[in-house]
């Protein structure tokens, strides 16, 4: 009677007090079984993401970024300039380290952008399982590659792939120790 008189009050502290007195009031309940799985369902699946949907998302960043470093590079016919003079020092140490940096800044460059706009259950999936993954995309690029038309040779592939799978674990590892870093500040 009392809470009811509270209530009808207009006073918001009184009003706001009589509503925390109603709510400690309340026996706890236990919510349904059924509620409960599906949030436990939920919160298990956005901390524990799909390895193959983490690939994807992978994949994705490190294509599209990587069309972008091929706008400057000559090799391809895209290239508007030399990267700044890059190239030509590259080029000086033979065409097999100019594959492995080639591929060292193509998946370099998406690994960075991952670990700046994954989620961070994303990226420890990745952290778990980072030389599969790295290999997987790295492999996935080189063959499209191919499929684009590109004559992709043994040795120079080979180079290309040890450049992507360095570089790429390089700069993941810079990049997840600085967003952690910076989740830590915050």
């Amino acid at each position: 009677m009392e809470d009811e008189k509270l209530l009808a009050t207009t006073d918001p502290a009184r009003l706001l007090q009589a509503e925390l007195q109603s709510f400690m009031n309340v026996d706890s309940a236990e919510p349904p079984s059924a509620a409960r799985q599906a949030i436990k369902s939920v919160v298990s699946k956005d901390l524990h993401p799909s390895p193959w949907l983490v690939l994807a998302r992978l994949f994705a960043l490190v294509a599209c970024s990587g069309m972008v470093t091929l706008l400057t590079c000559p090799h391809f016919g895209l290239g508007y300039g030399s990267m700044f003079g890059l190239m030509d020092l590259v080029m000086r140490y033979g065409d097999h380290f100019c594959q492995a940096v080639c591929g060292s800044i193509f998946i370099g460059v998406g690994t960075i952008l991952a670990a700046a706009f994954l989620r961070p259950e994303e990226l420890i999936a990745i952290r778990r399982q980072r030389m599969l993954q790295l290999t997987a995309v790295s492999a996935g690029v080189l063959g499209l590659f191919v499929c684009a038309g590109a004559a992709v040779f043994s040795t120079l592939g080979l180079f290309w792939m040890i450049g992507a799978l360095i570089g790429g674990l390089l700069t993941f590892e810079i990049g997840f120790r600085l967003r952690f870093f910076i989740l830590d500040l915050c």
